[in-house]
């Protein structure tokens, strides 16, 4: 997969690289320091068949501004359906409608938290593109069909936007939800209704739960050996610390505070990823953020 980087600091494109290496992602990552070179690079592609899939752009650009830079690529017959990652410098309702072209709008990164959740937003674009074109690497590999997520949650208002967020997200997956443990574990061990129900490859766990919370569902399914090996992470809206600790040290393969804005949620999803692609390397843990909902 190829991303072109249209930024003023060239140097700007290496820790995007090293990001979507620590994602597991093979990608080559080109840059450009100006607008005007950028489409140059895109009209030469154009002309040669190597186009890149996702371009990368900062809002602020020296001579041509990256707005307009989106502009002219979405008037562009052939290149209007590039992926569009634009980098802002603040998030606010003016800044978002002036790149509402973009598919994705972030802040611009200055931290390598920042540049992993840019790659994290690139990531489902390069699931798809390996599903089309087959693994480069063994570390690569994929599922050879779409990804089943379990959602367990008991906020419907919760289930619903997180169901618009993952259709936003492009992660190539059938979303099966929830609202209680109960539910869940019918649904795990294919009982009753969910007597056909496809073996899930990811659980995203919420902690407040009617009767067997969160924490019990957690510790029947890494305790039960048909499912211990499916990831489970956590979305919830709990910061408290002690709840994190307590999941981790009880199998939860991840901890994510749910967010409140609909692009990190967004985001967030593309991070789940990581756990589909048979690494068997611990990422990070998430920071902590702002929650989207009580729960």
């Amino acid at each position: 997969m190829s991303i072109l980087m249209i930024a003023p600091d060239e140097q700007r494109s290496r820790p995007l690289a090293t990001a979507c290496r620590a994602l597991s992602m093979d990608c080559r990552v080109d840059s450009q320091p100006t607008g005007e070179r950028g489409l140059h690079a895109l009209y030469t592609a154009r002309r040669s068949g190597g186009i890149p899939q996702v371009v990368v752009l900062e809002k602020r650009l020296p001579m041509m501004p990256g707005q307009e830079v989106l502009r002219r690529i979405r008037t562009d017959q052939v290149l209007r359906s590039l992926v569009m990652v634009m980098l802002v410098d603040d998030l606010t309702p003016e800044s978002r409608e002036a790149v509402r072209a973009a598919n994705h709008c972030l802040l611009s990164p200055v931290s390598d938290s920042g540049w992993t959740a840019v790659a994290s937003v690139i990531r489902p674009y390069w699931m798809r593109a390996m599903t089309l074109v087959g693994p480069l690497t063994a570390a690569s590999q994929l599922p050879a069909s779409r990804i089943c997520i379990l959602h367990v949650d008991d906020d419907e208002v919760d289930l619903v936007l997180f169901a618009k967020a993952i259709l936003k997200s492009g992660l190539p997956c059938d979303l099966h939800s929830v609202g209680n443990s109960a539910d869940a574990l019918m649904f795990l061990n294919r009982i009753g209704t969910h007597a056909h129900a496809p073996r899930p490859q990811l659980i995203l766990l919420d902690l407040n739960l009617p009767r067997l919370d969160g924490r019990s569902l957690l510790k029947v399914v890494k305790s039960t050996a048909g499912l211990k090996a499916i990831p489970v992470v956590i979305l919830t809206g709990s910061e408290d610390v002690a709840d994190k600790h307590w999941c981790r040290e009880n199998g939860a393969n991840d901890y994510v505070v749910k967010p409140r804005v609909t692009d990190d949620l967004i985001a967030t999803i593309s991070t789940f990823g990581k756990w589909l692609v048979g690494s068997s390397a611990r990422p990070p843990w998430h920071a902590a953020r702002t929650p989207i909902l009580g729960s």
